[in-house]
């Protein structure tokens, strides 16, 4: 068929119920025999993944292990800055994380017997390592014996 010059093809259209059944046979060709078939099946996993276990922020959670971050970390006795001083921490001080609540940490020294609340972002995982410009620790110099 030769067209002439500006002269475009007539288009075709389809109608509602020709366009259904040619989709439906494009899914029989393709293999797919359930649309239901969870991801992993399709990406080649037998088993699915489990997912991580939540993480609890509130009274429940585990204990842990933490450090001050800073010289006279106040520990208070509620949940808040307003709240009564009941303690100091030393820096690096080890404590033990029990729950947190409204930015606090509910912490327990392991060495002073000191109870109570601190700013939880005041608190380190653990203890930087030292650098090239911290000092060694001073250690006595030995006894001599002189006669």
């Amino acid at each position: 068929m030769r067209l002439a010059p500006n002269k475009l093809p007539p288009t075709r259209t389809l109608d509602p119920i020709h366009l259904v059944a040619g989709l439906g046979a494009m899914l029989l060709m393709t293999g797919c025999t359930s649309i239901q078939k969870p991801t992993s099946g399709w990406f080649g996993s037998a088993t699915p993944t489990p997912a991580p276990a939540p993480v609890s922020a509130g009274p429940t959670a585990a204990t842990q292990v933490y450090y001050a971050a800073s010289a006279g970390l106040e520990v208070f006795s509620k949940p808040a800055s307003s709240s009564k001083v009941v303690g100091r921490l030393y820096p690096y001080q080890r404590v033990t994380r029990s729950k947190i609540e409204n930015g606090y940490a509910y912490v327990e020294a392991d060495e002073t017997a000191v109870k109570g609340w601190v700013d939880n972002a005041k608190l380190l995982w653990r203890i930087p390592a030292p650098t090239a410009n911290t000092p060694p620790a001073a250690t006595p110099a030995p006894a001599t014996n002189q006669h």
